[in-house]
């Protein structure tokens, strides 16, 4: 298997979300919230090791079935390159909510959505960029 730089790219990044993790450890709480209701409130948590690779072993899992999965699964008609764009944009959406995770369960005071705009922002620029690339 011939790993694109994109690729490597992505697992960069869904693998230092998680070596951050574990290098946060011992100020990690023993149960992390991961998820959080309309009202900005944690409404699930799990333990501490689940937390730290779940959601890169997602990311990965999605890398692949991107890259690998059958066309009906990941039809894509824009081509090689925005295939590679969107394994990058995905690693890097799931290594961003990653750190904002670390960040609310250390105590910042970080709102779930205000940390969720800029996610929607970029989505919306890769779209767009997608079109005039079309």
């Amino acid at each position: 298997m011939h790993l694109r730089s994109s690729d490597l790219a992505a697992y960069a990044l869904l693998g230092g979300s998680a070596l951050l993790g574990l290098a946060l450890w011992p100020s990690l709480p023993e149960r992390m919230a991961i998820h959080f209701g309309p009202s900005g409130n944690a409404d699930n948590v799990v333990a501490k090791p689940l937390a730290i690779v779940l959601a890169p072993g997602v990311g990965v899992g999605s890398v692949l079935v991107t890259r690998y999965g059958p066309d009906w699964l990941t039809r894509n008609t824009s081509g090689p390159w925005m295939e590679s764009l969107s394994v990058v944009f995905l690693a890097g959406v799931i290594a961003y909510v990653q750190v904002f995770l670390y960040a609310w369960n250390l105590g910042f005071d970080v709102s779930p959505s205000l940390a969720i705009a800029p996610v929607v922002v970029a989505a919306c620029a890769l779209v767009a960029y997608s079109f005039t690339r079309a």
